[in-house]
């Protein structure tokens, strides 16, 4: 991976600005009334509860709502409201899903541009398929940065060319890539359950984070568990093999998010239908 320029940590700042629009040009703080944009909402995460078992779930109206991975690493957080990055959390002003743009508000400490305005496009979510899973990616470019108000953000007509985002089109750079979790989708266990992953959840808990790379996630209980309520955890998975894969708490009851990505302890993954994770069989998963 390149080294960051000073205008790639800029546009991953702005990034911070989360958000994609409804049907109708909305503001992050209303709810949203268009038919499409709920069914964006569905496909975002509420999902998550087909399969009952209280799996938690929000309904947004953001198309690109939940957890991701940056291309330049670390997770970024989308809500209606903020985008929260690495570098810092942007607020959602307006965003039009049908147009793929957004309007965020840098915050009021930001050392550069403090509360000016920004807009934000994002390509067309495509899904990816890489080592035997299949995960959705889409690309984001901050084409007006440091404006400084709304209205000037949502008039600008500065565009990005999106034809070959990877490399090229945003300001002389390639696009910053965001990939969901890779085990995204619904799966089979080898107890007889299923379990929904996505953008928001795994199984019963929220999404916090994850590292596609080192195969690994973040989770979180709800308040409302019965055991370790809004404890974190580490999760753990092996490699998809003809469509089977298998996955380890290797940590849980965690007091914070940090502690869960601060944690070494990990599985053998090394027979894991038949041990390696704390004693026992790791959970197996098959579509």
């Amino acid at each position: 991976m390149r080294d960051k320029s000073p205008l790639i940590v800029i546009v991953s700042i702005i990034m911070t600005l989360s958000a994609c629009g409804s049907d109708d040009t909305n503001n992050s703080s209303s709810n949203g009334s268009s038919a499409d944009a709920g069914a964006s909402a569905v496909d975002a995460g509420a999902s998550a509860t087909d399969a009952g078992d209280n799996r938690p779930s929000i309904s947004y109206q953001l198309a690109l709502a939940g957890v991701w991975e940056s291309a330049f690493g670390g997770n970024e957080t989308i809500s209606d409201s903020t985008w929260e990055t690495p570098y810092g959390t942007s607020t959602v002003e307006k965003f039009n899903n049908d147009e793929r743009w957004m309007i965020t508000q840098n915050a009021a400490d930001l050392k550069d541009n403090p509360s000016k305005f920004n807009r934000v496009l994002w390509t067309e979510p495509k899904s990816v398929t890489k080592d035997g899973f299949t995960h959705t990616m889409t690309y984001v470019c901050t084409v007006a940065y440091g404006l400084d108000s709304l209205e000037l953000a949502e008039g600008s007509t500065q565009t990005a060319d999106d034809s070959d985002p990877a490399k090229s089109g945003c300001g002389g750079f390639g696009w910053t890539g965001l990939s969901t979790i890779e085990t995204e989708g619904t799966w089979k266990t080898n107890f007889g359950g299923v379990e929904i992953i996505n953008r928001q959840a795994w199984s019963k808990s929220w999404l916090r984070g994850f590292v596609n790379k080192d195969r690994v996630a973040f989770t979180q209980n709800p308040e409302d568990a019965e055991y370790a309520p809004g404890r974190f955890n580490r999760l753990q998975w092996t490699a998809n093999s003809a469509g089977k894969w298998y996955y380890c708490t290797t940590d849980f009851d965690l007091e914070s998010l940090q502690a869960a990505k601060d944690s070494t302890k990990t599985a053998d993954d090394s027979d894991p239908a038949k041990s390696g994770c704390g004693g026992f069989a790791w959970t197996e998963m098959t579509p």
